[in-house]
């Protein structure tokens, strides 16, 4: 093996050549990091103008330890699963087509869950870590066994449907599909009046096999259960319980996530709250393939006293500060050298001064 192909595990496999390059950690922040632009200074420029450039903070992402942990998994799956579907490989087309599984493919199931309450910043270090690679869709002029040319889909992501049921989900899904392939491929299915949930994920399945789907991502999965009737949870005493236990809305689409990571290989990324994903888990079976390759918990600051707001998401944040009176800065200063209690009243007082006066 030459000194280049060593640096690439993957070398002549064609669906991890649209891919990039495998990041180092320092990589991996690094393309995750978003610093808008930003002033040195407002002097001479109007409110209503500044206010503009002030919205642009909204963009600002420093990506946590856990976060570049993510995508070192999401990476992990993507690539390991395409090392084992071989496009030269005959089997690899009779696995794709349905005819049979290839008894001799020993491709295991890849998935991983990622949990956190709202608010922590889950769903958007799990987009960040999608949109880190260079193209969703890669398009193939020359793919092996085929005359034309060929669409490899690396990743697609949707939110599990508020109602948890498989048409829904199915149909989110074909769409989601067909928006991102620019493709009408299943406009005659959610055209149909009649729908069954079951056999158009199947159908969405094979089309999503057929172009060698890099990872799936479900979002909102504590969408996929829902609480027992009131009647149901009520105690012998007539009071309901504390915790009630959730509910899977259709248990049929549990079998089916499984099917699609062990026999169809098709690596799975589940992400919601506590509850969602602790429902999800509560059967061992399901548990060990959903979180085989990882799981990540996202979590709030703990308090304003936390290492990693200070020194890095503050810090860094601080910067945008274009005002004479840099309120932030002048807290982590003094953050050392005083309590808490007194860093609230030097902001009280700072607020209090005409620093953000027109």
């Amino acid at each position: 093996m030459s000194d280049a192909n060593a640096q690439d595990p993957y070398a002549g496999n064609i669906l991890t050549q649209g891919m990039g390059p495998i990041r180092s950690r320092l990589e991996t922040a690094q393309a995750l990091t978003e610093l808008p632009k930003r002033l040195n200074s407002m002097d001479g420029i109007p409110p209503h103008i500044a206010l503009h450039y002030l919205m642009s903070v909204r963009d600002f992402h420093f990506p946590s330890v856990e976060e570049c942990r993510l995508h070192q998994t999401i990476d992990l799956m993507v690539r390991q699963n395409y090392r084992y579907l071989d496009p030269t490989a005959a089997a690899t087309w009779s696995t794709v087509s349905g005819d049979r599984v290839a008894a001799h493919n020993r491709a295991p199931a890849y998935g991983a869950a990622v949990v956190g309450h709202s608010g922590t910043g889950k769903t958007e270090a799990i987009l960040r870590c999608l949109r880190s690679y260079p193209r969703q869709v890669i398009e193939h002029d020359n793919f092996p066994r085929m005359v034309a040319s060929h669409r490899q889909v690396v990743c697609l992501s949707i939110n599990v449907p508020p109602s948890g049921r498989t048409v829904d989900l199915a149909t989110d899904l074909m769409r989601e599909w067909d928006r991102v392939t620019g493709d009408n491929r299943f406009a005659s299915e959610l055209t149909k009046e009649r729908r069954d949930g079951m056999k158009m994920l199947d159908s969405w399945r094979q089309v999503a096999t057929s172009h060698f789907l890099g990872v799936l991502h479900l979002d909102e999965v504590q969408n996929l259960f829902k609480l027992a009737t009131l009647k149901k949870r009520r105690t012998k005493s007539g009071i309901p319980t504390e915790a009630p236990e959730l509910s899977i809305v259709e248990d049929q689409f549990l079998k089916w996530i499984l099917i699609l990571m062990n026999t169809w290989h098709v690596p799975l990324l589940l992400s919601g709250t506590p509850d969602g994903i602790g429902a999800l888990t509560r059967r061992l079976s399901t548990t060990e393939r959903i979180v085989t390759s990882g799981y990540h918990v996202f979590q709030h600051f703990e308090s304003a006293k936390d290492s990693n707001y200070r020194k890095n998401f503050l810090e860094q944040l601080g910067k945008y500060q274009s005002q004479e009176c840099r309120v932030l800065l002048q807290v982590y200063r003094r953050w050392r050298a005083c309590s808490w209690a007194s860093i609230q009243r030097s902001v009280s007082r700072s607020s209090s001064s005409n620093c953000f006066s027109e």
